[in-house]
């Protein structure tokens, strides 16, 4: 769930315009035509993205597993956290690839440790990378999956991380208690201006 940059040549950028999510044991997507989103300020938001699910030869306990359908079910999931913003994802294609310089791209996947991160630019087009497993080794397609991608989603829209209080909140990193997916009114105001430019954050 943190934001660390990876080395501009660990993904081919070029064939990540806009929104990108990437899997390995993990998973990137892009708004891939720069028209922006779908539907009005007031309204729900479509956000378009395409989902590179990654591979690396050389590790191969980084590949993602995830078939289409599952990938799919990761988004319903954050999809329904994200209705409380009236921002839906829709998946525009799922283009697998091999993950680019391989030893640069499983250091930066274990150095993040916390399931997920979000790439904001730093040579590299912007990019949420969602792991396949959870923090503590669980393939959770219906619980920690879907929170985790909607928690980089966040990132993607302007959304950085909160304390953790009792009450809960997506954007709290690791946070036990509460509902763990709530939003504050502020967060979706920022989270929708973010998603009305039609670029994620850093682009």
């Amino acid at each position: 769930m943190g934001r660390i940059p990876l080395p501009p040549s660990t993904i081919r950028s070029a064939r990540l315009p806009y929104w990108a999510v990437a899997l390995t044991a993990l998973l990137l997507f892009a708004c891939s035509d720069g028209t922006g989103p779908q539907g009005g300020t007031d309204g729900q938001l479509t956000l378009t993205v395409r989902v590179h699910p990654l591979e690396d030869g050389a590790v191969p306990s980084l590949n993602t597993s995830l078939s289409d359908s599952e990938v799919q079910t990761l988004f319903d999931g954050a999809n329904q956290i994200w209705q409380q913003g009236d921002v839906v994802w829709r998946i525009e294609s799922i283009v697998r690839e091999e993950a680019q310089n391989g030893e640069d791209f499983a250091r930066a996947v274990r150095g993040g440790g916390a399931g997920g991160l979000y790439i904001a630019g730093g040579g590299v087009s912007p990019a949420v990378i969602s792991s396949e497993v959870d923090p503590t080794g669980l393939r959770d397609l219906a619980g920690s999956g879907p929170r985790i991608l909607a928690h980089e989603l966040g990132h993607s829209l302007s959304l950085f991380h909160v304390a953790c209080t009792d009450a809960g909140n997506l954007m709290s990193p690791g946070c036990p208690l509460g509902q763990r997916t709530q939003l504050t009114a502020g967060q979706v105001d920022m989270a929708r201006l973010q998603a009305s430019t039609g670029h994620p954050l850093g682009n």
